[in-house]
């Protein structure tokens, strides 16, 4: 069952449809921003993998791989990861997507709380327990006001 699941993990696809295991590209490890991508060929006699570096990859720098599509929202990169290689990755792309899905969600959950005011207030106007104008006494305190000015004049 471990070997099983260790040729699971480590299988790479060909472009044939096939799957091929190659030990040193099994030492690399998943990152949602790697700094390399690999291809898989087979031809009549071989079959090979290549690996490639997306951008400049300093020395003693880790060469990383996706493991899984990278155009996913993070939350479904994650559970991709957790159910086929059992893990969870922590790499720092993951780390700012979970932050301003946070983020999102406080603005989320605020935007509900707004709009659930919004009808309560809409339903209390019709019931006429609230009025968008100021409240009756503030209304009748500034007439006065305005109708003591014209006292003064007189």
């Amino acid at each position: 069952e471990d070997l099983l699941l260790r040729l699971y993990c480590n299988t790479h696809s060909l472009d044939d449809g096939g799957l091929g295991v190659y030990a040193e590209a099994s030492a690399i490890n998943h990152d949602c921003d790697p700094n390399c991508t690999f291809f898989a060929a087979a031809s009549s006699s071989s079959t090979s993998l290549t690996v490639r570096a997306l951008r400049p990859v300093g020395a003693g720098e880790e060469l990383t791989i996706g493991y899984v599509p990278l155009r996913l929202p993070q939350r479904l990169r994650a559970a991709q990861l957790r159910r086929n290689y059992g893990f969870e990755c922590s790499c720092q792309r993951c780390l700012s997507e979970q932050e301003e899905d946070e983020d999102s969600e406080e603005a989320q959950a605020g935007q509900k709380a707004l709009s659930s005011l919004a009808v309560k207030l809409s339903v209390a106007i019709e019931r006429g327990d609230a009025a968008l104008d100021p409240c009756p006494l503030a209304k009748m305190l500034s007439q006065a006001k305005l109708l003591a000015r014209f006292q003064e004049v007189a």
